[in-house]
């Protein structure tokens, strides 16, 4: 639901300052990272345990590396911006 307000407004001045990209990125890796549990569902072989342990792993390296590209934007548009700086 998230990720259709963020496709339906991505002209907005909102989405725009969001940093569109890494909003997108982060919406569709927490997606994925929310379906990984149902890998789990069944017996398990060598082939699913390979995609299992990829799948989670790949989803919550790339979450964890878009949250801080996102802090590090914000930290740097704040630094840019501080009071009594030239």
């Amino acid at each position: 639901v998230v990720l259709g307000v963020f496709i339906k407004y991505k002209d907005t001045p909102i989405v725009k300052a969001n940093n569109r990209a890494l909003s997108y990125t982060l919406l569709l890796t927490l997606t994925i990272c929310f379906l990984c549990p149902l890998l789990f569902i069944g017996h398990p072989n060598s082939i699913t345990c390979i995609l299992q342990q990829t799948t989670v792993g790949g989803a919550f390296t790339v979450v964890l590396a878009t949250v801080l590209a996102k802090a590090i934007t914000v930290v740097i548009a704040f630094r840019v911006t501080f009071p009594g700086r030239m």
